[in-house]
């Protein structure tokens, strides 16, 4: 086995364990999301690419071949293509620089993955679906509801997750899977842990520094040790 190959398989151990530290984190919390509510999985989801391979990985050669087909019927629709990642706005605001406005619809249409109103791989799922929580039922309100404290603590994950695919990138799981979809991108990945240049994604990079408001710096400073005590084991 090449150190890339263990590199790889040791980073996707330490996504798995940032989902499981984040489930652990919120399962106190009493939210309104329940498995089998679909209304905020838009086809706007974003993840990195390392969440991409992992999920496209767990699939058979026929399941991933006839989702590649499905995401290219949907490569010309409308949907939330990030230009930025979250350490590059983090770098912004270390900098005192503006960050740009980037457009986002729901109306944009619904995630490829779903199939009668459920997702065939909810525990494969990204962290950007993992973080939608809320507090009241948005089916009823039309919006979520969620606690600055939780928002803080997603931004925290988020910027972990980016920073253990640094030479990656992130975009829309439709714009990952075209990414992937490509020869040879799938076995590159695997073998090199990195994106083509030039591809069409926002070019994921380390932490720059951590995106945490005074008032929430006491409070995060245990999951924040854990999330760190898993970067090293990279």
């Amino acid at each position: 086995m090449t150190n890339a190959i263990m590199r790889l398989e040791r980073r996707l151990s330490v996504l798995v364990r940032i989902y499981s530290l984040y489930e652990e984190f919120i399962t106190p919390y009493d939210l309104a999301c329940q498995r089998g509510c679909a209304a905020c999985c838009t086809c706007n989801m974003t993840l990195t690419t390392l969440e991409g391979y992992r999920i496209l990985a767990d699939m058979d050669g026929a399941t991933r071949k006839s989702l590649f087909e499905k995401v290219r019927d949907l490569s010309g629709n409308k949907r939330f293509q990030p230009q930025m990642t979250i350490n590059t706005i983090a770098q912004l605001c270390k900098d005192g620089e503006p960050i740009p406005d980037e457009t986002i619809d729901p109306s944009w249409g619904a995630c490829p993955l779903l199939f009668d109103n459920a997702c065939p791989i909810y525990t494969l799922r990204p962290f950007g679906c993992r973080c939608m929580v809320s507090g009241i039922d948005c089916r009823k309100t039309g919006y979520a509801q969620v606690d600055d404290y939780i928002l803080t603590v997603n931004n925290l994950f988020l910027q972990h997750i980016e920073h253990i695919d640094a030479h990656g990138g992130t975009s829309s799981l439709i714009d990952i899977l075209l990414y992937f979809d490509q020869p040879g991108r799938m076995e590159t990945y695997h073998n090199k842990m990195t994106i083509i240049e030039n591809a069409d994604l926002a070019l994921n990079r380390s932490i720059p520094v951590l995106m945490v408001p005074p008032e929430h710096r006491t409070h995060v400073q245990r999951t924040l040790q854990k999330l760190q005590k898993l970067d090293q084991a990279q």
